[in-house]
């Protein structure tokens, strides 16, 4: 049994919101996984990566397939590439072989980080709503999480594939019709079909990620296959659709007031930077220049690093611990309390 059967009760955001961000900010051990699930995830949260992907629908290669300058263009790349790929002799085939093997274990190592930060997560929450913080299984291992993300990689990798593969398969089951009935779609069609891709693909493409996202938690945390994984995330999500989205838009609002500062940071300290940088150019200090812009570079890179997985490592805190607060019980959203005010006084009585 996955599930806890209790009493309704109010959903705590705060709380949440508040335990997610001291286990971000009290382990920076953390942030390595964060890192490598950032790169997947985006550092912005459940909705930002799916309103790009589905927004840019209507200008895809799929629409431009049919144009007989993109096929010109396409074969010529087609031909450079067999060019290139002829003139690394016999060693060819290695890197044919070479390169998507190496994708893929770059992808494992992403789903790799996943599990280890879900597993990292629990444990920290558990050591710290435990009564005895000192107990031995309570504690938090770094080695124990390393071998968690290896034990559920290969699924979470799946589960990775899988959203991919349905929004992809979604595009061309809604598109198809379209693509064999109109020889060359114009600018003035695209725009007409990009309405409908929202109106049909956002809603499931949502839904997709929010099953895809529960679904790796669920691996992780009670050790269970694919199907009882999905099935555990699908009626998870069905009955609290709500507060899935609730939890989606707040972090998409703080991640991108996140970003703004952390824009605002890079500019502030950009600015004395690029002073200087002219000052010495117009002192023919050229190789003082370039070793600022040098360092300032480098300097944002690392930033940039940092920044995505503090995001990334906040990100899934929240998410695996709203997963682990509504395996608790059926819980009750904020926009339900505040439209039916009723409930609310139910709960407390």
């Amino acid at each position: 049994m996955l599930f806890a059967k209790s009493q309704t009760t109010n959903m705590q955001y705060k709380k949440i919101l508040r335990e997610a961000w001291t286990i971000t900010t009290r382990h920076p051990a953390l942030w390595f996984f964060g890192f490598f699930t950032g790169l997947m995830t985006s550092a912005t949260s459940q909705i930002e990566p799916i309103l790009k992907d589905v927004s840019g629908i209507s200008t895809s290669w799929f629409f431009r397939i049919k144009d007989i300058a993109f096929q010109q263009n396409f074969l010529l790349l087609l031909k450079n590439f067999e060019s290139m790929f002829q003139a690394f002799g016999p060693f060819r085939w290695v890197i044919a072989v070479a390169i998507p093997i190496l994708i893929v274990f770059i992808l494992w190592v992403i789903a790799a980080a996943q599990g280890s930060l879900i597993f990292s997560v629990a444990t920290l929450s558990d050591a710290r709503n435990a009564a005895n913080k000192t107990s031995s299984a309570k504690k938090y291992n770094f080695q124990r999480a390393l071998f968690a993300g290896r034990k559920h990689a290969w699924l979470i990798f799946g589960l990775n594939i899988l959203e991919k593969g349905i929004l992809f398969l979604l595009v061309m089951l809604v598109f198809l019709p379209f693509f064999f009935e109109v020889k060359t779609l114009n600018e003035n069609a695209r725009t007409a079909l990009t309405p409908l891709s929202f109106f049909i693909l956002l809603p499931v493409s949502i839904i997709v990620g929010f099953i895809i996202k529960y679904a790796s938690i669920a691996t992780v945390l009670h050790n269970v296959h694919l199907r009882p994984a999905l099935t555990t995330a699908w009626i998870l999500f069905q009955k609290n659709w709500l507060i899935s989205i609730e939890t989606a838009l707040l972090l998409f609002v703080i991640e991108t007031l996140a970003s703004i500062v952390f824009l605002l940071m890079l500019t502030v300290i950009a600015l004395p930077l690029s002073l200087f940088g002219l000052f010495s150019v117009f002192q023919n200090f050229s190789l003082l220049a370039f070793g600022l812009v040098l360092l300032y570079i480098l300097f944002i890179i690392i930033l940039l690093i940092f920044f995505i997985a503090l995001v990334a490592t906040f990100e899934y805190a929240t998410w695996t611990l709203v997963y682990r607060e509504l395996a608790q019980g059926k819980k009750t959203s904020k926009l339900s309390r505040l439209f039916h005010p009723h409930i609310a006084g139910e709960r407390a009585k």
